[in-house]
């Protein structure tokens, strides 16, 4: 019997050629090529292959292509090769490759099935190209993407904590369109909740007060023409029904249908408050003022004192007048923070209260009706808490205390505070070029001794017995340090009418120590 095999010859012989034209091919690119059976053996390796990692097709073959993937890497690129053996999916993944010099680099390996006419896998044939390059760039660029990315969103949180905390909210408002954009904050800022509704001009009318919404209208229509915000204050009423001043600012951007309004919205309530709150006070201070002035007090050395106290109030109430002008003015041009005029016009008037206050405590020391509150309480954390306020007023000196405990006293806590605020502030005062204070509390037979040292300019022996009198005042010092010379005569009586002693000790140049003791 013969048979006729021509057609399976030229099969074999087209499958040689093919092979043959493969591998050609293979040893030309510059491209690791591979190929496996339909198991997933490998079963060829280009010379590229072999020249690249410095090892021979036997090292290679089965399983010997392992050893040159990064540990790491390898046991992912098992699970996914084993899954695209049973399914026949294209095999696509980047890792790392061992070079001959035993340096790593990243490739991509891409491998598709071999199939015959019937569908059938019969082999593998697979690339894997070097991306090290790319894969650095592609890294650098992530990189610089997450840190600017990171840089934006600490830029945003930073904005909102500024607007938070100085009570401002900020837009961005398309002309041409109408559309408005808000941040969170200035929703807030309408006690509303962000996003809670869209914004837009009209909008944003609903809440103008009443008395005020013509003038705003105004302001929008002739800032849609001229190109220039008009910022003028005004007054707005939340969603919770509260009524608040608001300033708007802003500056143009863009050209034609690109053109937008960019700006902020701050909630200026505290300072319209603060500027009534100071006309006000000034007007009450100028009315007490001229009572005292007028006010037929029988004092002892009467026109030396009225001396005094009217140069020592004139002074803060004059700096307060001041401020108050500044202040005024700056609502009207905006070129100074208000704060800080403010702030120094509060102190100012803080300072006149303060002195004040100490005339009144005198008179009624002297008449006879100075009043007290009796309580018991915890001595030594009165004193705590006192040295931790006065610690907030002064960034030179340490307060620092020797001496605590529990004890418990009976008398006026307000008044005995009063006295160690008296004492604090001298010792800050007479010692500006020291760095502390030194509160010593100490028990001694049955009673509780305070002593405040500072290490300032100190005092002659010869005023010791006076400085507890009322109005005196060293001489030497006046010249650089303001007073009255009533507050260690308050300070007295005030421990006198607890049963308690008060002296001091001072030596010129090295400072002074004042005490006080009361019965426990």
């Amino acid at each position: 019997m013969h048979t006729n095999i021509t057609e399976q010859r030229e099969a074999e012989e087209k499958i040689k050629e093919s092979e043959a034209q493969f591998k050609m091919l293979s040893e030309t690119i510059p491209h690791m090529v591979w190929t496996a059976s339909a198991d997933g053996k490998k079963n060829f390796f280009n010379q590229y292959f072999l020249q690249y990692t410095g090892l021979s097709f036997e090292e290679l073959k089965g399983d010997g292509w392992h050893s040159i993937i990064f540990p790491d890497d390898l046991k992912k690129e098992l699970q996914q090769w084993h899954h695209t053996i049973k399914t026949g999916e294209d095999f696509k993944i980047e890792k790392r490759v061992r070079h001959h010099n035993g340096t790593y680099r990243w490739h991509l390996s891409h491998g598709i099935a071999q199939k015959n006419a019937e569908g059938k896998i019969i082999g593998w044939i697979g690339t894997s190209t070097e991306i090290e390059e790319q894969k650095k760039f592609t890294e650098e660029l992530e990189t610089k993407v997450k840190e600017r990315t990171e840089q934006l969103q600490l830029q945003n949180q930073t904005f909102e904590l500024a607007e938070s905390i100085a009570q401002f909210g900020s837009y961005r408002w398309h002309i041409d369109t109408g559309g408005l954009e808000y941040s969170d904050n200035l929703f807030r800022l309408l006690d509303c909740e962000p996003g809670e509704f869209i914004p837009s001009f009209e909008k944003f009318l609903t809440f103008i007060h009443p008395d005020d919404l013509q003038q705003v209208i105004k302001n929008g229509e002739q800032t849609t023409q001229t190109g220039r915000l008009v910022e003028t204050p005004y007054r707005i009423i939340s969603k919770a029904g509260t009524t608040k001043h608001f300033r708007s600012s802003g500056k143009f951007s863009g050209d034609g249908v690109n053109r937008i309004l960019i700006g902020t919205v701050q909630d200026i309530s505290k300072d319209v408050q603060a500027t009534e709150n100071i006309k006000a006070t000034n007007t009450i201070l100028e009315a007490t003022i001229n009572e005292l002035q007028n006010s037929n007090l029988q004092l002892d050395q009467k026109d030396e004192f009225i001396s005094i106290a009217s140069h020592e109030m004139r002074t803060p109430l004059t700096t307060a007048k001041g401020y108050l002008e500044l202040l005024l003015l700056t609502l009207k041009t905006e070129n100074v923070p208000t704060a800080v005029y403010a702030a120094k016009a509060t102190d100012a008037l803080r300072k006149l209260n303060d002195l004040i206050l100490e005339l009144l405590d005198a008179s009624k020391i002297q008449n006879g009706q100075l009043n007290y509150n009796i309580t018991t309480f915890d001595f030594n954390k009165m004193v705590d808490e006192t040295i931790e306020n006065m610690q907030l007023t002064t960034k030179n000196h340490s307060l620092q205390k020797v001496g605590g405990g529990e004890r418990k006293i009976t008398g006026d806590k307000d008044r005995l505070q009063q006295v160690l605020i008296n004492f604090l502030t001298n010792a800050i005062k007479y010692s500006p070029g020291a760095d502390k204070v030194l509160i010593k509390i100490e028990d001694q037979d049955n009673k509780i001794q305070v002593s405040v040292q500072d290490f300032g300019i100190g005092m002659a022996g010869r005023h010791l017995e006076k400085i507890f009198d009322r109005y005196y005042r060293v001489q030497e010092h006046s010249i650089h340090f303001q007073g009255l010379g009533i507050g260690l005569y308050i300070s007295s009586n005030i421990i006198q009418r607890h049963n308690g002693k008060m002296w001091a000790e001072s030596e010129p140049g090295k400072g002074s120590t004042f005490y006080f003791s009361l019965p426990l």
